[in-house]
């Protein structure tokens, strides 16, 4: 399969993105009561402090951390694209590497659990069908890199309808090149952002071909500013939170 390669451009735009928005980012994500819920009912008796984990995109590594904790784990490693941003991870355990989630930096089948947290949707390319093949590649590293009967856990915002996706994407990309503030999309500053169904993310994790779903995590999200809400209604959009689980076959 052919795929595009996050541009030069594109690729600084997101850095920029991170550089700008890290504060923000920063704890955004790690005491969600889904993932801190699945994390503890699917994943934790999986592992043990032998266990290697790779997050990819990961921050500043607070989920990391939040796994550490629990699973005594001592090999975490945070793979991150804008490793300058993020080179001060929250615990001292936590192993910073530097690379892209489109060609991850190591050997075949290295990790009992991998998770993405929110990463799909900043994996951009110039029109939604690279979007898509770059998210499709994301994941084929994910599964190259995880030991047989190892478990991969994917996080996502998504939306109900394609159709909320392409209006996002072009809505954010348009928004990045011009300087035009898009906030009340709930978006930050420069983002730009394909997002996926919850049925999208499945199929991609079906189509691997050698993943085994196990589990289909879902909540709707709530939008309380009006606009993002009166748009939301109009294009049937249903924001919310997907998480799939999924292991690898031997």
């Amino acid at each position: 399969m052919a795929v595009e390669r996050l541009d030069s451009q594109l690729k600084e735009e997101t850095i920029a993105h991170f550089r700008l928005a890290q504060d923000s980012y920063a704890d955004k994500r790690w005491h969600d009561p889904l993932l801190i819920n699945t994390l503890s009912e699917s994943i934790y008796q999986n592992l043990s402090s032998d266990s290697r984990v790779l997050e990819v995109g990961g921050g500043s590594g607070y989920i990391l951390r939040t796994i550490a904790e629990a699973t005594k784990a001592k090999c975490v490693i945070n793979c991150e694209l804008s490793a300058d941003v993020y080179n001060s991870q929250v615990d001292s355990k936590i192993q910073l590497v530097k690379g892209t989630a489109l060609g991850l930096p190591f050997t075949d089948k290295c990790f009992d659990f991998v998770l993405s947290v929110d990463l799909l949707h900043h994996l951009v390319g110039k029109s939604m069908r690279n979007s898509r093949r770059n998210q499709l590649a994301a994941l084929a590293e994910m599964s190259r890199v995880a030991s047989d009967n190892g478990l991969i856990l994917i996080y996502e915002t998504c939306y109900g309808s394609e159709l909320s996706n392409f209006l996002v994407f072009y809505a954010s990309l348009c928004a990045s090149k011009l300087g035009i503030d898009v906030s009340w999309l709930y978006l930050q500053k420069q983002a730009i952002v394909c997002f996926l169904t919850r049925n999208q993310i499945v199929d991609m994790v079906n189509n691997q071909g050698i993943l085994q779903c196990l589990g289909v995590f879902h909540r709707k999200n709530a939008l309380k500013k009006p606009l993002a809400r009166f748009m939301s209604t109009m294009l049937r959009a249903n924001p919310g939170t997907a998480i799939v689980i999924s292991r690898k076959a031997r």
